[in-house]
C-alpha cells in the first residue's frame, strides 16, 4: 500500500522528494516531471488549476465632458469630496474617511475591473475650472475599492497622492495638477473601484475636472 505520509512525489507540485517514484503510474517511469500536467494523475499531487495569462490593461477614468467637480473643506477637513470612474462624477456630501458607504446613485461613478490581476500604477489629474476660494489648499487623490456586490469602499493603502498644494484665490483657472503612485494591489475579476478627490483647508471651495488611469497586469 502506498504510504501517503512516509513518502512524497518529487514533481513540481512541491511534494518534496528528489525522484518521481511515489508509486503512481504516471510518475514511475519518469526521472523528472517536465510539465505540471505530467503528474496530474498522481495520488499525492494536488489537482492542477491553470490560470490563463491576462495581458496588461489600463482603466481610464474621467468625470465626463463638461462635468466639473466641487471639492469643499472647513475647519481643516473635507466636507464634500468627489468620486469618479468611467465618465461620471458624483459628489459625496460628507467628510472623507478611509471607509465609505456609497448610495446606488454614487456607485454609478464606480468602474468594474474586468480581469484578475495586480494594480501596479495609479495616476490622477485635476484641472481647475475656476479660481479656488481658498488661502492655502491642498488637493489629494486616492483609490478606493470594494468587493463585487458591495457598497462599502475602503481606501487602498499607499494610493493617496498629493496633486497640488498652496492653492489660493490667485491660482489661475486652467492650472493642471497630477500625481502618481506605484502599487502592488491584487484584484479579482469583478472588483469595483472609485477614485476620490479631496481637499483640506480652513475653508476651501475648489472646482475642476478629474481624470487619470489605473494600470493592471
Amino acid at each position: 500500500m502506498f504510504n501517503f505520509f512516509g513518502r512524497s512525489c518529487g514533481c513540481r507540485q512541491g511534494c518534496g522528494c528528489s525522484v518521481n517514484k511515489c508509486g503512481c503510474g504516471c510518475c514511475r517511469e519518469m526521472t523528472e516531471c517536465e510539465t505540471m500536467e505530467d503528474c496530474s494523475c498522481c495520488p499525492v499531487c494536488p489537482p492542477i488549476v491553470t490560470v490563463p495569462n491576462v495581458a496588461p490593461y489600463t482603466v481610464v477614468f474621467n468625470g465626463g465632458s463638461g462635468n466639473a467637480a466641487v471639492l469643499t473643506a472647513a475647519s481643516g477637513a473635507s466636507t464634500d469630496f468627489a468620486i469618479t470612474g468611467t465618465g461620471n462624477t458624483s459628489i459625496v456630501y460628507e467628510p472623507f474617511s478611509s471607509v465609505v458607504t456609497l448610495s446606488p446613485a454614487e456607485q454609478a461613478s464606480a468602474f468594474v475591473l474586468p480581469a484578475t490581476g495586480t494594480v501596479y500604477y495609479f495616476n490622477a489629474s485635476f484641472v481647475l475650472s475656476a479660481q479656488p476660494v481658498a488661502t492655502n489648499a491642498t488637493i489629494y487623490a486616492a483609490l478606493m475599492t470594494a468587493p463585487k456586490g458591495s457598497d462599502v469602499y475602503s481606501l487602498v493603502p499607499g494610493s493617496t497622492v498629493t496633486l497640488a498644494s498652496g492653492l489660493t484665490s490667485a491660482t489661475p483657472s486652467g492650472s493642471v495638477y497630477s500625481g502618481a503612485a506605484k502599487l502592488c494591489l491584487p484584484v479579482t475579476d469583478g472588483r469595483i473601484a472609485v477614485v476620490c478627490f479631496v481637499t483640506d483647508n480652513t475653508s476651501a471651495t475648489i472646482t475642476g475636472y478629474l481624470s487619470g488611469t489605473l494600470s493592471v497586469k
